[in-house]
């Protein structure tokens, strides 16, 4: 397999995309999800899973944030798929999802971290937008500095 040595994940050039690589684990699960002979395979207590690409919905129109979609089927049953694992967001956010397919119903989902952001604090969360939308006039300045603790300074003498 060529790999793009600046765009190993092919996010950037349109190409297959194997976000979900890699360890991930929750409380009550782990998978490794590993390329072998140019089959991605979802392994989990000596269970061995393979992962096809889900094609994208034309009607809804690709983002870079879209999720990542596969079927997770048994080897001897490719077309039969016991889970859709979807790969979210990016860095210390990024979560891989298990979920029963759509035809089979049922309210399962696992949500699982890569293993090597197990343990690191969450990312901080951006400061939300105003209403009103971003405006080139400075904050409104309060009276007193904008301390509720009371009057101001004094120092003494």
């Amino acid at each position: 397999m060529d790999l793009d040595e600046e765009d190993p994940f092919y996010l950037f050039t349109g190409g297959r995309s194997d976000a979900c690589l890699g360890e991930w684990r929750n409380e009550r699960l782990q998978v490794l999800i590993r390329l072998q002979a140019g089959v991605l395979i979802l392994e989990s207590a000596k269970k061995e899973l393979v992962l096809r690409p889900v094609p994208p919905d034309p009607s809804v129109p690709a983002s870079p944030a879209a999720p990542h979609e596969w079927s997770v089927a048994d080897a001897g049953t490719p077309d039969t798929p016991v889970y859709l694992c979807r790969v979210l967001g990016y860095g210390r956010d990024t979560r891989l999802t298990l979920e029963p397919p759509r035809h089979k119903g049922g309210n399962f989902k696992a949500v699982l971290r890569r293993v090597e952001h197990i343990g690191l604090p969450e990312a901080p969360v951006p400061p939300k937008m105003l209403a009103a939308g971003p405006s080139s006039d400075p904050p409104p300045r309060t009276e007193g500095g904008g301390n509720s603790g009371g009057g101001g300074g004094g120092g003494g003498g």
